[in-house]
């Protein structure tokens, strides 16, 4: 397991770098460190539903390389993660959250046993998946200006 480096460790790397690096830098930082919710979160009505606290990436790239870094190679470095979208989630936020709340096991068992022959999950792959009838059964089926019979039986 390796340790993640500290705000000055990730300065004293920014201070390396020429100005257009240093924006490329604080870039890559976000998007190792935050997610758009899109990818991780539930939507309901329109809406994300905010399991987990909402981040702004002016603040977070702010917190991290502010007083550091140059103010116009953080408003760079924000303006290019804001193109990519206005809302954002801490990565290690989520983790946390996977963490306290695992899926259980059983999940595996039940969706196993239960649910693998059900044809709404897998598909109608035999009569005998969906007929009380078993395989000797004929369904018709009628449309306008089209009939389909169809023999199930052998």
């Amino acid at each position: 397991m390796s340790i993640e480096p500290t705000r000055e460790d990730y300065l004293a790397e920014a201070a390396k770098l020429d100005p257009r690096d240093r924006v490329r830098f604080m870039t890559k930082w976000f998007f190792e460190h935050y997610e758009d919710p899109v990818h991780s979160l539930p939507y309901d009505d329109g809406e994300y539903v905010w399991l987990v606290d909402e981040c702004d990436a002016d603040e977070e790239i702010r917190d991290m390389f502010g007083g550091a870094v140059d103010e116009a190679l953080i408003r760079t470095a924000v303006g290019e993660v804001e193109q990519e979208g206005w809302q954002w989630v801490r990565i290690a936020d989520l983790d946390a959250m996977d963490e306290d709340n695992p899926e259980p096991d059983e999940f595996e068992d039940v969706w196993d046993d239960d649910l693998r022959s059900d044809p709404l999950v897998y598909g109608v792959t035999s009569p005998e998946m969906w007929s009380p009838y078993g395989s000797s059964c004929s369904r018709t089926s009628q449309t306008p200006g089209n009939r389909l019979d169809v023999d199930f039986g052998a």
